[in-house]
């Protein structure tokens, strides 16, 4: 999926640069035509011209380093946005709902909402159902209550040909705009743009569709960006795509520590279970190796006595506490002349006398005598014994 990203991002970043080679030599041309000139009166133009090659320059270079690292910075995206169009022409793809907070001027418009992935995610899904280009009207005309019309009529504006989601949110990407739009946009006359989403509920939190989009020139939403590129930017609207750029970064970097915070809460968690789990083992082997000592617990039976305690540690523990003391299988137990278990103080002697089989069995004097009162209590069932 990586793989196929980034080789349509190199494709798209190759598309843009045919587009701005076409653009720079044009604005070449201009200039070495102004240049041959009376520069007298043209010096101004000719600064411009030679400024914004520059600007587009620049602008592709960006593109193009993002394209090779693989990444989607905010400032590629303003770049291809910038090199997808020319000076006064109408953009054909616009951010169309930021993430993040968005504010509504307008009380009648709305109130302020959150935008988030998801909300982005079902309006992709949404325009899919709905298997149309979504319209772009003039004022919200297409709504009976704001149709001041005589006729009655809903032009079209232009057309939004799909929905694509990316960092900085949802963009309206593949427009197309009517002739009397784009004049109107070009000159000046229409500049900004008007989303309408209808919620599923009064808190903002399932988006249910999108509206037509209307030009407009007093937009609800907050942070609006003109519809058509002016060749240069005023001081008001600089200063608006700095405040824009600034507040995306941020929401991208608490996106970012998020990520990361969340990446090392989970690998945290991961770690406390396998500590958790070895713990548990270790206690375990403890209780067998103790059920073992008391005599209660054999190799024959350790396996299950140490899944018990896994399972039900208080059970296991309590169901140890009732059991008899059992005969090891291959334990060798002295006997005195009439057939019966040696006496307790017999117990180091033997242990004496048999060193090397008792510990090969892991066996020491204070086990035979543990033994022994077992057998004294009669608390040993041996095998094979009736009655």
């Amino acid at each position: 999926m990586e793989t196929a990203d980034r080789e349509h991002g190199a494709g798209r970043a190759a598309a843009l640069t045919d587009v701005a080679r076409a653009q720079i030599c044009a604005r070449l041309e201009a200039a070495r035509e102004l240049a041959g000139g009376d520069l007298g009166s043209q010096v101004a133009e000719l600064r411009e011209l030679l400024n914004d090659v520059i600007d587009r320059a620049d602008a592709l270079e960006t593109v193009r380093w993002a394209t090779v690292g693989g990444t989607s910075c905010h400032s590629a995206l303003l770049c291809r946005e910038i090199l997808a169009t020319d000076e006064h022409s109408p953009r054909t793809e616009f951010l169309l709902i930021p993430f993040g907070e968005v504010q509504v001027e307008r009380p009648q418009a709305g109130g302020d909402f959150v935008f988030t992935p998801e909300h982005a995610e079902a309006a992709v899904r949404w325009f899919e159902r709905m298997g149309r280009k979504l319209a772009i009207d003039y004022e919200h005309q297409s709504f009976e209550q704001f149709n001041r019309r005589p006729d009655g009529l809903r032009p079209a504006a232009g057309w939004i040909g799909g929905l694509e989601i990316r960092a900085d949110g949802l963009w309206a990407v593949d427009v197309t705009w009517t002739g009397r739009a784009r004049e109107l946009l070009s000159s000046g006359e229409y500049r900004y743009f008007s989303p309408v989403i209808f919620w599923a509920d009064e808190d903002y939190t399932t988006l249910a569709a999108l509206g037509p989009v209307a030009l407009t020139n007093d937009p609800a939403m907050r942070g609006v960006r003109p519809l058509a590129a002016a060749r240069r930017l005023d001081e008001g609207d600089r200063a608006d795509e700095q405040a824009d750029d600034e507040r995306l970064l941020d929401a991208a970097a608490e996106q970012v520590v998020e990520q990361m915070l969340r990446t090392e809460l989970e690998a945290a968690r991961a770690e406390v279970a396998v500590l958790r789990g070895r713990l548990q083992a270790q206690a375990a082997d403890a209780f067998v190796e103790r059920g073992m000592r008391l005599g209660k617990i054999v190799d024959a039976t350790s396996m299950d006595w140490r899944a018990d305690y896994l399972r039900d540690a208080e059970g296991a523990e309590e169901k140890l506490a009732r059991a008899a003391v059992v005969l090891p299988p291959g334990r060798l137990v002295a006997l005195n002349q009439q057939g019966a278990v040696a006496a307790l103080g017999e117990s180091e002697g033997r242990f004496a006398r048999d060193t090397e089989a008792y510990r090969r069995w892991g066996i020491g004097p204070e086990d035979l005598r543990a033994y022994e009162r077992a057998v004294a209590d009669g608390r040993v069932k041996r095998v094979g014994a009736t009655g």
